[in-house]
């Protein structure tokens, strides 16, 4: 949640500015409103889901094993994963890395969603092809990029690196 939140409201970027001696004003992203998709709602994804809620955010998820009661329970929808990606204004990734889920997130599925999308990755790293994020964050078709796993870790060359818009944390 806490790199939703960076991502969203540009909280790195507004940080080194008034470091810098600036003072921009910059509205960033307002979450109350905005539709959250989760892709898998175990554990972690179930809690993502209720701070999501707790920020007036409308919630909807993608999980081969979809829990009903707790998405019932909690206001939760189902979604096929590519409605889904079409269709929410921040995704948030929380499942393994397999042959399935590997570059999950890649061009095709990148260029079916909203502009301005911003992405979150906490999960592990290769699910996001990390060149077409680059190619898609420096058009603009990304609004953002939260990662906390790499295709390589330690993460030392990246196509991301470098680019506005892109918040890495050390897989923490």
């Amino acid at each position: 949640f806490a790199l939703m939140l960076c991502a969203c409201r540009n909280i790195p970027q507004l940080h080194q500015a008034v470091t810098d001696g600036l003072w921009p004003r910059s509205e960033g992203v307002e979450l109350a409103g905005r539709t959250l998709g989760i892709v898998g709602m175990g554990a972690i994804g179930k809690r993502l889901a209720l701070r999501a809620k707790a920020f007036e955010m409308d919630v909807v998820a993608y999980d081969p094993y979809f829990d009903e009661a707790f998405a019932a329970e909690h206001g939760i929808r189902r979604m096929e994963l590519d409605e889904l990606l079409c269709s929410v204004d921040v995704v948030s990734l929380h499942v393994p890395l397999n042959d399935s889920t590997r570059h999950m997130i890649n061009r095709q599925r990148i260029e079916k969603m909203k502009k301005g999308v911003i992405i979150i990755n906490t999960a592990r790293g290769g699910l996001i092809d990390e060149e077409a994020a680059a190619e898609a964050i420096q058009s603009g078709k990304l609004g953002g990029l939260g990662l906390d796993a790499f295709e390589q870790e330690p993460l030392l060359e990246s196509p991301l690196k470098g680019l506005p818009r892109v918040i890495f944390t050390p897989h923490t």
